[in-house]
């Protein structure tokens, strides 16, 4: 949307610690610019004409890994949200946000945060899919003897709460932590 782009523009050209290296109004041109401006952090629709950002980030990510990617959306959905952990984004933001909000969180992205947990935490939906998919790689992993292990056995616990929905509190009282 032309509208919301110039505006995003606007707010992030007001910053001085911060560049505007180019802007796209489709998904083919969004890979096309990053591949030849290199940003490190790129924000992306997820409802992109010709490509959605969920496939824009997973090329992206491929070509670019040390790239921060800030998925941003019209409304929350935690199917997009999974699919954007599932391609690396390191964020996820609704378009209903203040413009400082967004700022804030591409500097923290810039700084090599991975903001994507937060909203995790929020959707027990989401972090069940997320541990299902931990587990079916630590399983693969086991079967072929390999060593990764993308979870420690603790953070699968953390997240197993999570996923039956229990707050942040419940969990540290079911599994004696602060």
């Amino acid at each position: 949307h032309p509208l919301f782009r110039r505006g995003i523009k606007w707010s992030l050209e007001a910053e001085s610690d911060l560049v505007v290296a180019g802007e796209a109004a489709d998904g083919h041109e969004a890979v096309a610019m990053a591949d030849k401006l290199s940003p490190d952090v790129i924000l992306l629709d997820i409802n992109m004409p010709g490509m959605n950002g969920i496939d824009v980030a997973r090329i992206l990510k491929r070509r670019h890994p040390r790239l921060g990617i800030v998925v941003v959306t019209m409304h929350e959905d935690d199917e997009q949200l999974f699919n954007a952990i599932r391609v690396g984004a390191a964020a996820y933001v609704t378009k209903d946000v203040d413009p400082s909000f967004i700022i804030g969180i591409i500097r923290r992205v810039a700084r090599g945060e991975y903001l994507i947990n937060e909203n995790v935490l929020s959707h027990p939906f989401v972090a069940s899919r997320v541990l299902d998919q931990f587990r079916e790689l630590a399983r693969m992993d086991h079967e072929s003897e390999s060593v990764f292990s993308p979870l420690t056995p603790r953070e699968v616990e953390i997240l197993d709460c999570v996923a039956r929905g229990n707050s942040n509190k419940e969990i540290a009282s079911l599994l004696g932590i602060s």
